[in-house]
């Protein structure tokens, strides 16, 4: 993900499929942080990280 505009601090991310694991990683596939996956009452899907004005994150998800 790539941050253009937005605000640096904490961000939901909303996903549009179904995830049962989800990791922040280096390029190299060193995981830096496991991700919570949350559900609000509507049954969206998201994920809350820090990405600053034009960071890059890489979000590994997994699914069954």
């Amino acid at each position: 993900l790539f941050n253009a505009e937005g605000v640096g601090g904490i961000q939901k991310v909303y996903i549009g499929f179904t995830a049962t694991a989800a990791s922040e990683e280096e390029l190299d596939g060193r995981v830096i942080k496991t991700l919570s996956i949350q559900k609000d009452k509507a049954g969206r899907r998201w994920v809350e990280l820090s990405i600053p004005r034009f960071g890059i994150r890489t979000i590994k998800f997994e699914h069954v």
